[in-house]
Parts: structure tokens; C-alpha cells; sequence
């Protein structure tokens, strides 16, 4: 048995599913915070109450992390199975999708209106999933059944 170099022994450790798993959970981490950092968004009260209850900062993470949630449901059956480069190109899209709901969730595009965090969540799951297709396409699947 031939001695592996560090190379390749992270990358057999480092497989398809689990370098999904760790880049939808850091975009999935970025968007988030994008969501959180946003101004009006949240204000932490300066004395805790506990009528006071409001669920908008739990329902912006949910709208954050579900496009995430399910492209990794799709991604991790799709292309785990697939050449890695079919994953390094996925997880490329993916951090521009990324980027680019950030961006219009932030308004960072100074656009005269701001667009709903739902509608950017549905066009970044939307985007996730067309990623994910190509990708399928591109390489077709090459693992034995």
C-alpha cells in the first residue's frame, strides 16, 4: 500500500457530501448575518421583558437558512455522487447566489425599492436548485448503482 500524500488524504476525507454539508452551512451562516446586520432589522432591547416577544428575528433566520436547507436535501443526493468537480463548481454558484441575494437584501445595488426577504429566499432557493441541475448535467453520474 503506497503512502498517500496530504493531498489527497483530505480530499478522500473531505468527500462530495461533506464539502456540501460545510459550504451550505457557511453561505447558509452568510446569509444570516446579512439578514441580522441589516439596518431595522432587529434592536437588541435594552431591558428584557418578557412580554415582550417578537417573532421577527425568528422568522428572518428561517427565511435565511431554508434556501440552504434545501438545496443541501438536493445537492447531497445529486452530486455526492458525482465527479468533485461537479461539486467545486456547485459550491461556486452557490457562494454567488450568495453573494447576490446579500446584495439585494442589503440593497447594496441602492435599487429605489428594496425587495421582500421572502422573494430573494424563493430566488436563491430557485438558483440553488438550477446550480444544482447543471451541474447534474454537466457530469453525469459515474458512481455504480
Amino acid at each position: 500500500m503506497r503512502d498517500k500524500i496530504a493531498g489527497q488524504f483530505a480530499d478522500e476525507f473531505i468527500a462530495n457530501p461533506r464539502r456540501l454539508t460545510i459550504a451550505h452551512s457557511l453561505l447558509g451562516l452568510a446569509a444570516t448575518i446579512a439578514y441580522w446586520v441589516r439596518p431595522g432589522t432587529y434592536i437588541l432591547p435594552l431591558r428584557y421583558s418578557p412580554n415582550m416577544i417578537d417573532p421577527s428575528p425568528i422568522l428572518l433566520t428561517f427565511i435565511a437558512w431554508c434556501p440552504y436547507a434545501i438545496s443541501a436535501a438536493v445537492s447531497r443526493r445529486v452530486l455526492g455522487v458525482r465527479d468533485k468537480k461537479a461539486t467545486i463548481l456547485f459550491i461556486i454558484l452557490a457562494a454567488a447566489t450568495t453573494a447576490t441575494s446579500i446584495i439585494m437584501y442589503l440593497n447594496l445595488a441602492v435599487m429605489k425599492s428594496s425587495v421582500s426577504p421572502i422573494v430573494i429566499s424563493a430566488g436563491a432557493t430557485v438558483a440553488l436548485l438550477i446550480a444544482c441541475g447543471l451541474c447534474a448535467l454537466l457530469w453525469p453520474n459515474d458512481a455504480p448503482e
